[in-house]
C-alpha cells in the first residue's frame, strides 16, 4: 500500500475518532441534561400530593360550612313555623276578644 493511501486512511481514522469523541461528549451532556430535567419533574411531582391535600382540606371545610349553614336554615325554618302558629293563635284570640267571627 502506498504512503498516500495510508495517510488518507489514517486521516480518515483520525476524523472518525474525533467525531466519536464529539458524539461521546454530546451523549454525556445529554445524559446530564436529562437527569437534571427528570430531577425537576420529580420535584414538581412530589409537590402534587401536598397540593391535593390542601385542596381536599379546603373542599372539606366548605362542605362542613355548608352543612352548618343548612342546619341553621333548618332551625330557623322551624322557628318561623312556630312563630307563625303563635301569631295565628294570638290573632284568633284578638278576634274572639273583639267579638269577630
Amino acid at each position: 500500500m502506498s504512503d498516500d493511501k495510508m495517510q488518507a486512511i489514517l486521516a480518515t481514522l483520525e476524523r472518525l475518532e474525533a467525531g466519536q469523541a464529539t458524539l461521546s461528549a454530546g451523549q454525556a451532556q445529554l445524559r446530564v441534561d436529562l437527569m437534571a430535567r427528570m430531577d425537576r419533574m420529580q420535584d414538581s411531582l412530589t409537590g402534587i400530593p401536598d397540593d391535593i391535600a390542601v385542596a381536599m382540606g379546603a373542599a372539606n371545610n366548605a362542605r362542613e360550612k355548608n352543612a352548618r349553614i343548612q342546619s341553621d336554615i333548618d332551625y330557623l325554618s322551624e322557628q318561623a313555623v312556630i312563630k307563625e302558629r303563635q301569631i295565628q293563635r294570638l290573632q284568633t284570640a284578638v278576634r274572639e276578644l273583639k267579638g269577630e267571627p
